[in-house]
């Protein structure tokens, strides 16, 4: 039962919604709480006793690079969040990969298979901040160890959510322990606000941990789908017809950063922290 080795972080995304709130940056520097906010997932990938990262940019996006590798800052980041960039350039080791088309989150994450090879890795969305941070990655790859299986984490939507987060991470999900589900299967997204089917439901969202085998289901995902994009939801499907892919509802607040309104709200809450 192999610990995560390796961190993927998909950052080659338009972030074409997110324009409107400093057109200069790309979504993953945008200013959270005096940081960038890609430090975030470092951050729990680092927590979580990973060191090895792979970031998947585009070209045009290479200030990602530049802001890990501490030649540009934002005036608005702290002296503290770049001592943390500092930290995280002598402990980790991180390598970019370059998507060279808008092909899909779950194309970012298949560049990783060759450098992720055998071993066991997790992936975090870097629009997706859990609070309080760091935590939820080193909560998952724990109950990843327990049980030997895939496992994604999970959130409460309810009325004040719903309109801050996207209508992605819908599953059918049956409770088998203490805030432990069973994924049953992962619903298409949509591209509208998060739309409710009960008035607290749960849902997935981008921070998981999987074996080597989830690039298998992603190549043959592409070789179904109908969609120019390759998302992960249909590979996610496929894993679950033959594998054990588990949620776990973590106990935090998470913020959908990729949106103007999940972005001030989560602005919101470091301010009240």
């Amino acid at each position: 039962m192999e610990k995560p080795k390796y961190l993927v972080i998909p950052a080659a995304g338009l972030g074409t919604r997110m324009r409107t709130v400093k057109p200069e940056l790309p979504k993953e520097l945008l200013p959270l709480g005096g940081k960038p906010v890609i430090q975030y997932a470092v951050e729990e990938g680092m927590d979580a006793g990973i060191s090895d990262i792979v970031v998947v940019i585009r070209s045009g996006k290479e200030i990602i690079r530049d802001c890990l590798q501490g030649r540009w800052r934002h005036p608005s980041w702290s002296d503290e969040a770049v001592a943390g960039l500092g930290a995280i350039r002598k402990q980790c080791c991180i390598e970019y990969l370059y998507q060279d088309r808008p092909a899909g989150v779950g194309d970012a994450i298949a560049l990783a298979a060759d450098v992720v090879g055998a071993h066991n890795f997790a992936v975090i969305y870097p629009d997706n901040i859990y609070l309080p941070a760091p935590g939820a990655l080193a909560t998952l790859a724990a109950i990843r160890e327990k049980y030997d299986c895939d496992v994604t984490a999970m959130t409460e939507v309810d009325a004040t959510t719903a309109g801050t987060i996207s209508h992605t991470g819908r599953v059918d999900a049956s409770p088998v322990g203490e805030r432990l589900y069973r994924i049953e299967r992962v619903l298409r997204p949509g591209r509208e606000a998060f739309q409710r089917r009960t008035a607290r439901e749960l849902r997935t969202w981008s921070f998981a941990i999987y074996g080597p085998h989830l690039f298998s289901y992603l190549e043959q995902s592409r070789a179904i789908s109908e969609d120019e994009e390759l998302g992960d939801g249909d590979a996610a499907n496929l894993l679950i017809r033959e594998r054990t892919l588990l949620g776990y509802h973590l106990p935090g607040e998470v913020y959908d950063v990729g949106l103007p309104a999940g972005y001030e709200s989560c602005r919101q809450a470091l301010r009240i922290r």
